[in-house]
């Protein structure tokens, strides 16, 4: 039998295994212990439960749920030991579509809970003396998630584990197979959870600039 046609198909090795396996659990374990001290201080002062804060929790929220269902979806793939997954059948369905659901849920929330911190810091500034409405901070916080759950819905429904090379390696895939459809929903998200975002920041931003630049300008009497 030929066998350099499966040169470039070794299994991982046991020595990058365990390196790589080591730096994300210590990884995960500093985005959990992180995360979990932000909803803890915010939650146990008083004078840090400002608006901008609650959206630094929101994504400290997301960042934790991702933390946690990183290693279900990691030991779906072949890395995780030269000898194969360690999550294997159903179970692996499982964690492969919770993982990659989960972390795209989770980059999208911080990405809007910045624009939310953004959109906070511009009526601040534009109207200092009007108080923000609880009511319509709760409603952008759960907005974030609405959202994001919803466009990231496909990647719970079409990710799966699949071979790479037939009978070797199996890896976690986000598998559309309607090509027009794939580059709809690439292109939309792009849009909506990049583009978007990145412009009403960049406008926020060039705003207060011009305030602060006004401001210095000012010749005082």
């Amino acid at each position: 039998m030929d066998n350099s046609s499966h040169a470039g198909n070794e299994p991982c090795s046991q020595v990058v295994s365990i390196v790589f396996t080591t730096v994300l659990a210590i990884i995960s374990l500093a985005a959990f212990i992180g995360n979990i001290s932000v909803m803890t201080v915010v939650y146990k002062t008083p004078s840090l439960r400002t608006s901008t804060n609650y959206y630094y929790v929101n994504m400290a929220v997301s960042d934790f749920l991702s933390s946690l269902t990183l290693w279900p979806l990691y030991l779906t793939d072949e890395i995780i030991t030269p000898r194969g997954s360690l999550i294997k059948g159903p179970m692996a369905t499982v964690g492969c579509r919770v993982g990659v659901y989960v972390r795209v849920v989770s980059t999208s929330v911080s990405i809007l809970s910045l624009v939310l911190i953004a959109t906070d810091r511009y009526f601040a500034i534009v109207f200092p003396l009007k108080a923000s409405i609880l009511l319509v901070r709760i409603t952008a916080l759960v907005a974030t998630w609405v959202i994001s759950m919803g466009y990231c819905f496909p990647m719970i429904y079409f990710s799966k584990v699949e071979d790479v090379y037939v009978g070797e390696e199996r890896f976690c895939r986000f598998a559309w197979n309607d090509t027009r459809a794939l580059i709809i929903y690439y292109v939309s998200g792009i849009s909506m959870i990049n583009v978007a975002p990145l412009i009403a920041c960049d406008f926020v931003f060039s705003y207060y600039a011009s305030i602060k630049e006004r401001n210095q300008c000012r010749i005082p009497f």
